[in-house]
């Protein structure tokens, strides 16, 4: 990691639907827009909502496929990534200057809602990643059985 990578993490609010797209070179991408709106508490008046700040984040490849399957807009989302920065042209031709986050994991926050979580399907790139962590498949490691034993 080279030593000018900041790493954040970050809560927010999903203000759009990912979409996936297609690099030039097929690989897919998605970009999320978060709303964060930190708070204070304050024994006078309680919790107090501090100015909200949007943050563009974006991820590659299967987690991009993920992303956009399985989160919508007003989804509650918690990140974690390396901040960059990043430029564009605006509308009026001037260049713009921000910070984007590449996203290295996501997950939805259960602190409102609850989500089920699906394992890959087999067959898949990534199963095949995992299988080789398994044991080989044989017929004597096939687990655990309900049958007493015979002694």
């Amino acid at each position: 990691m080279p030593l000018n990578t900041v790493n954040v993490t970050i809560a927010g609010q999903l203000v759009t639907d990912p979409i996936l797209r297609k690099t030039d070179s097929g690989k897919p991408v998605v970009n999320i827009r978060l709303a964060c709106t930190p708070q204070s508490f304050s024994r006078e008046t309680g919790w107090e909502e501090k100015e909200t700040i949007f943050v563009t984040a974006t991820a590659w490849n299967k987690m991009a496929e993920n992303i956009s399957v399985s989160l919508a807009k007003g989804n509650r989302v918690l990140i974690t990534g390396k901040i960059k920065p990043t430029s564009w042209s605006g509308n009026d031709g001037y260049k713009r200057t921000g910070w984007e986050i590449e996203i290295d994991e996501i997950g939805a926050s259960l602190a409102f809602s609850s989500v089920t979580v699906n394992p890959p399907v087999r067959g898949t790139e990534s199963d095949e990643s995992i299988d080789q962590f398994l044991p080989p498949k044989d017929q004597w490691n096939t687990g655990a059985t309900d049958e007493k034993e015979p002694f």
